[in-house]
């Protein structure tokens, strides 16, 4: 499992978890998502985006080198912001999409006004919340009425994935999970509205 490098990362060490993230993005560790494993993971997200009205204004929590907007049709996009720890994995995305506009943050620490993106995209970086349930909560207000998150989750960390479901399962639209047969690893992927259904 993967919890012992997240709990590494996160747990009240943020310095030590931006010099680590740099330093596996200088390693080209995180090359794994661009795998044919995480095809099929990536082409959920990438329907969940194509379902939604656009073009939409975007956010990504945790962007990375920018290897899921890669694969965005450019039309969905109105106007895309992708946040991240790593300034190397940043200064790829710049190259990925220049016209969009990164932040180098933690995600505890962004801030924007309410109702200002149509989409939130967390792909692989909801686990590296600091309470999870106030924080993902505080990023629900920052969607415009009407608007979505996407969030996937890995099975390896079943906390998380638990957690997500009991705190936002009146918000959960559609839920896909996605199992890759010769690795046997497997993600939930969530559409999530911004207000809970009834």
């Amino acid at each position: 499992c993967i919890g012992s490098l997240l709990r590494a990362l996160t747990h009240n060490r943020f310095p030590p978890a931006r010099r680590t993230w740099d330093g596996m993005y200088r390693d080209k560790e995180p090359d794994r998502y661009k795998s044919l494993e995480q095809f099929a993971r990536y082409a959920v997200i990438e329907g969940y985006c194509k379902s939604l009205p656009r073009p939409f204004s975007l956010l990504e929590v945790g962007c990375g080198a920018g290897i899921l907007l890669s694969r965005l049709d450019p039309a969905l996009i109105a106007h895309y912001v992708g946040l991240d720890v790593s300034s190397l994995a940043l200064d790829e995305a710049r190259i990925t999409y220049p016209n969009g506009n990164f932040v180098h943050s933690y995600a505890e620490a962004f801030s924007s006004d309410a109702n200002s993106f149509d989409v939130i995209i967390f792909n692989e970086s909801i686990y590296y919340l600091h309470n999870l349930v106030t924080q993902f909560n505080r990023y629900l207000s920052f969607l415009t009425p009407g608007g979505h998150a996407i969030v996937s989750i890995t099975h390896l960390c079943p906390d998380p994935l638990r957690l997500f479901e009991e705190a936002f399962h009146k918000h959960i639209v559609s839920q896909t999970v996605v199992t890759d047969t010769r690795s046997t690893k497997a993600w939930s992927v969530y559409l999530v509205s911004k207000e809970p259904s009834l």
